[in-house]
Protein backbone atom coordinates (compact mmCIF):
# COMPACT_ATOMS: atom_id res chain seq x y z
CA UNK A 1 0.00 0.00 0.00
CA UNK A 2 1.10 3.24 -0.74
CA UNK A 3 0.98 4.92 2.59
CA UNK A 4 1.34 8.88 0.73
CA UNK A 5 -1.74 8.11 -1.59
CA UNK A 6 -3.80 5.24 0.66
CA UNK A 7 -6.43 6.09 -2.24
CA UNK A 8 -4.03 4.02 -4.81
CA UNK A 9 -4.68 1.43 -2.48
CA UNK A 10 -8.65 0.95 -2.90
CA UNK A 11 -7.99 2.01 -6.42
CA UNK A 12 -6.36 -0.54 -7.13
CA UNK A 13 -8.96 -3.22 -5.31
CA UNK A 14 -11.72 -1.29 -7.76
CA UNK A 15 -12.43 -2.84 -11.45
CA UNK A 16 -10.86 -0.72 -14.02
CA UNK A 17 -13.41 2.20 -15.68
CA UNK A 18 -15.37 0.72 -18.03
CA UNK A 19 -14.51 3.70 -20.11
CA UNK A 20 -11.09 2.34 -20.78
CA UNK A 21 -12.80 0.25 -23.11
CA UNK A 22 -15.01 2.23 -24.49
CA UNK A 23 -15.51 1.35 -28.07
CA UNK A 24 -15.66 4.89 -29.37
CA UNK A 25 -12.42 5.06 -29.68
CA UNK A 26 -10.53 2.97 -31.95
CA UNK A 27 -7.48 2.21 -33.38
CA UNK A 28 -3.70 4.41 -32.66
CA UNK A 29 -6.23 7.17 -31.28
CA UNK A 30 -7.20 4.06 -28.79
CA UNK A 31 -3.57 3.61 -27.27
CA UNK A 32 -3.72 7.69 -27.19
CA UNK A 33 -6.68 7.53 -25.23
CA UNK A 34 -5.61 4.63 -22.79
CA UNK A 35 -2.18 6.33 -22.46
CA UNK A 36 -3.85 9.88 -21.25
CA UNK A 37 -6.54 7.98 -18.92
CA UNK A 38 -3.64 6.37 -17.27
CA UNK A 39 -1.38 9.69 -16.39
CA UNK A 40 -4.31 11.20 -15.60
CA UNK A 41 -6.33 8.66 -13.51
CA UNK A 42 -4.50 9.20 -10.34
CA UNK A 43 -4.23 12.96 -10.32
CA UNK A 44 -7.64 13.39 -11.24
CA UNK A 45 -9.00 11.01 -8.72
CA UNK A 46 -6.83 12.91 -6.01
CA UNK A 47 -7.74 16.30 -7.50
CA UNK A 48 -11.63 15.50 -6.99
CA UNK A 49 -11.23 13.72 -3.74
CA UNK A 50 -10.30 17.05 -2.06
CA UNK A 51 -12.83 19.03 -4.33
CA UNK A 52 -15.35 17.24 -3.51
CA UNK A 53 -14.58 15.86 0.01
CA UNK A 54 -15.82 12.40 -1.20
CA UNK A 55 -14.00 9.49 -2.33
CA UNK A 56 -16.31 7.47 -3.92
CA UNK A 57 -17.82 10.29 -5.30
CA UNK A 58 -14.71 11.33 -6.79
CA UNK A 59 -14.28 7.84 -8.59
CA UNK A 60 -17.52 8.23 -10.05
CA UNK A 61 -16.69 11.58 -11.03
CA UNK A 62 -13.72 10.70 -12.72
CA UNK A 63 -15.25 7.51 -14.03
CA UNK A 64 -17.83 9.63 -15.96
CA UNK A 65 -15.39 12.25 -16.89
CA UNK A 66 -13.17 9.26 -19.22
CA UNK A 67 -16.92 7.83 -20.61
CA UNK A 68 -17.50 10.98 -21.69
CA UNK A 69 -14.20 11.43 -22.80
CA UNK A 70 -14.09 8.76 -24.70
CA UNK A 71 -17.00 9.81 -26.82
CA UNK A 72 -15.00 13.17 -27.64
CA UNK A 73 -11.64 12.10 -28.06
CA UNK A 74 -11.51 12.81 -31.79
CA UNK A 75 -13.14 16.02 -31.26
CA UNK A 76 -10.23 16.64 -28.17
CA UNK A 77 -6.88 15.52 -30.04
CA UNK A 78 -8.28 17.72 -33.10
CA UNK A 79 -8.65 20.97 -30.88
CA UNK A 80 -5.85 23.03 -28.95
CA UNK A 81 -5.28 20.95 -26.17
CA UNK A 82 -6.87 17.32 -25.58
CA UNK A 83 -5.64 17.72 -21.58
CA UNK A 84 -7.33 20.98 -21.31
CA UNK A 85 -10.55 19.74 -22.82
CA UNK A 86 -10.49 16.56 -20.60
CA UNK A 87 -9.61 19.48 -17.58
CA UNK A 88 -13.03 21.18 -18.52
CA UNK A 89 -15.02 17.84 -18.53
CA UNK A 90 -13.41 17.09 -15.19
CA UNK A 91 -14.83 20.37 -13.99
CA UNK A 92 -18.13 20.43 -15.91
CA UNK A 93 -18.87 16.94 -14.56
CA UNK A 94 -17.81 17.79 -10.63
CA UNK A 95 -20.29 20.73 -10.81
CA UNK A 96 -23.05 18.22 -12.43
CA UNK A 97 -22.36 15.86 -9.05
CA UNK A 98 -22.20 18.80 -6.84
CA UNK A 99 -25.91 20.57 -8.18
CA UNK A 100 -25.99 22.36 -4.22
CA UNK A 101 -22.89 23.69 -4.98
CA UNK A 102 -22.75 27.08 -6.32
CA UNK A 103 -21.24 27.38 -10.13
CA UNK A 104 -17.26 28.81 -10.20
CA UNK A 105 -16.60 31.03 -13.08
CA UNK A 106 -14.24 29.25 -14.68
CA UNK A 107 -11.56 32.79 -14.60
CA UNK A 108 -11.59 32.19 -10.73
CA UNK A 109 -11.26 28.40 -10.68
CA UNK A 110 -7.97 28.46 -12.01
CA UNK A 111 -5.74 29.79 -8.93
CA UNK A 112 -8.33 27.98 -6.58
CA UNK A 113 -7.44 24.86 -8.49
CA UNK A 114 -3.65 25.73 -8.93
CA UNK A 115 -3.53 25.81 -5.41
CA UNK A 116 -5.28 22.62 -4.41
CA UNK A 117 -3.17 21.07 -7.12
CA UNK A 118 0.59 22.83 -6.03
CA UNK A 119 0.46 23.00 -2.35
CA UNK A 120 -1.83 20.54 -1.16
CA UNK A 121 -1.35 17.85 -3.54
CA UNK A 122 2.05 18.50 -4.13
CA UNK A 123 2.12 18.39 -7.91
CA UNK A 124 4.80 20.48 -9.46
CA UNK A 125 4.42 23.39 -12.26
CA UNK A 126 5.30 21.07 -14.73
CA UNK A 127 2.89 18.48 -14.07
CA UNK A 128 0.40 20.96 -13.79
CA UNK A 129 0.91 22.32 -16.87
CA UNK A 130 0.92 19.29 -18.44
CA UNK A 131 -2.54 18.53 -17.21
CA UNK A 132 -4.00 21.62 -17.64
CA UNK A 133 -2.83 21.29 -21.35
CA UNK A 134 -1.04 24.82 -20.20
CA UNK A 135 1.83 26.45 -20.85
CA UNK A 136 4.09 26.23 -18.06
CA UNK A 137 4.46 29.95 -18.00
CA UNK A 138 0.67 30.30 -17.48
CA UNK A 139 0.59 28.13 -14.67
CA UNK A 140 3.86 30.09 -12.86
CA UNK A 141 1.23 33.37 -13.44
CA UNK A 142 -1.65 32.01 -12.05
CA UNK A 143 0.03 30.61 -8.90
CA UNK A 144 1.77 34.34 -8.36
CA UNK A 145 -1.50 35.91 -8.60
CA UNK A 146 -2.69 33.39 -6.32
CA UNK A 147 -0.47 34.50 -3.85
CA UNK A 148 -1.01 38.03 -4.65
CA UNK A 149 -4.52 38.15 -4.21
CA UNK A 150 -4.58 36.32 -0.99
CA UNK A 151 -5.18 38.75 2.18
CA UNK A 152 -1.45 39.10 3.91
CA UNK A 153 -3.27 37.79 6.88
CA UNK A 154 -4.99 34.93 5.37
CA UNK A 155 -4.62 31.68 6.64
CA UNK A 156 -4.66 30.43 3.27
CA UNK A 157 -1.46 32.22 2.00
CA UNK A 158 0.23 31.28 5.28
CA UNK A 159 -0.63 27.77 4.73
CA UNK A 160 0.27 28.87 0.75
CA UNK A 161 3.91 29.47 1.34
CA UNK A 162 4.98 27.37 -1.26
CA UNK A 163 3.28 29.73 -3.86
CA UNK A 164 6.18 30.97 -6.38
CA UNK A 165 6.49 35.00 -5.21
CA UNK A 166 7.57 36.43 -8.51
Amino acid sequence: MNSTHPESFVFSCLPAPPALDAPQVAGSRRLEYDAFCELALMPYLRFARVRLGDFFLALQVVHSTFVDLAKEWDRALNGPSAPAAAWELLQATMDRCRPSAPRRPTALSGPHDMIVLHCVLGCSIRSIAHLRGLETSEIAARLAFARRSARPTSPCRARHACLPTF
